[in-house]
């Protein structure tokens, strides 16, 4: 077995951490906002994968955060008053979270690319 050196290079490990900022303002950038996205997306690129895979890990993980809407339960005891207090209002606001996530489109996964005289 390879020594953790071996597997994690100080140059690599350094260019990663320089880079951190960039990778969480480019999947902002494409929709992925929740905490973590990075490390998901990291951790796919660790293992061998693509960017298109390590994005959709970074979905996968924003996805898994989210939970579901029908988990989403009436609160037990003392509640303060917020402009969603409906249980129903506050399920359509997280499938609506849902939905948004699982539309947005993998910046990776453009079969062809965009020709910028037909985009204008």
């Amino acid at each position: 077995m390879a020594s953790v050196m071996e597997q994690h290079p100080e140059a690599e490990v350094r260019r990663l951490r320089k880079n951190l900022n960039t990778l969480q303002c480019n999947l902002r950038n494409t929709g992925l906002n929740m905490p973590g996205a990075d490390a998901a997306y990291r951790a796919a690129i660790f293992v061998g994968a693509d960017a298109e895979q390590a994005w959709e890990a970074a979905r996968r993980h924003e996805l898994v955060m989210l939970g579901f809407a029908d988990e989403i339960e009436e609160p037990k005891g003392l509640s303060f008053p917020s402009p969603r207090n409906s249980i129903d209002e506050r399920r359509a606001a997280r499938q609506r979270q849902i939905d948004s996530v699982r539309a947005l489109v993998n910046p990776f996964s453009l079969a062809t690319p965009v020709s910028l005289e037909r985009a204008a």
